[in-house]
């Protein structure tokens, strides 16, 4: 379904982390995203209901779970450090994003952009697997939509 995936930090050093290099040292197992809308509800004066208000889409929540892999324990520690070095926030910001994430789709020419910001992240060193942890990362593009790289166009995926 996903034809490439990339992960570019915009903190001073430009890290980047491709999830379909090869070989393949990021399985992605899952990435989903929504776009939740939030309006203030008016309450009509004493009588049942709300009046029609419009309700927008709020920041975009973007989440990714997948399996960092290394041929063995000294790889998959550089696989490590590569991947988080992509998403987690500089020490310095220099940026109010942290980073952007490209998506193309199977069957679409087209490449997708949304500039995010980190809110959870779990990379646990699991004992007895020295060269495969379980990754999830959740992310929140305030923009609230994909947008079209060449173009920069809000885009429904």
């Amino acid at each position: 379904m996903i034809d490439f995936l990339t992960i570019t930090s915009y903190n001073i050093s430009s890290s980047s982390f491709d999830c379909y290099q090869e070989p393949l040292k990021f399985a992605i197992t899952q990435l989903d995203w929504n776009y939740p809308t939030e309006g203030d509800g008016l309450p009509k004066f004493q009588e049942p209901g709300k009046w029609d208000n419009n309700s927008y889409v709020q920041a975009l929540p973007i989440n990714l779970e997948g399996d960092i892999v290394g041929d063995d324990s000294s790889d998959y520690i550089v696989q490590r450090r590569l991947f988080l070095a992509a998403i987690t926030p500089a020490i310095e910001m220099t940026q109010r994003n942290h980073s952007r994430i490209t998506i193309q789709m199977a069957g679409d020419g087209t490449t997708y952009f949304a500039d995010v910001q980190l809110k959870t992240l779990s990379v646990p060193m699991v004992a007895g697997y020295p060269s495969v942890t379980s990754v999830t990362v959740g992310w929140e593009c305030n923009f609230g939509y994909w947008r079209n790289l060449s173009t920069g166009s809000a885009v429904i995926l």
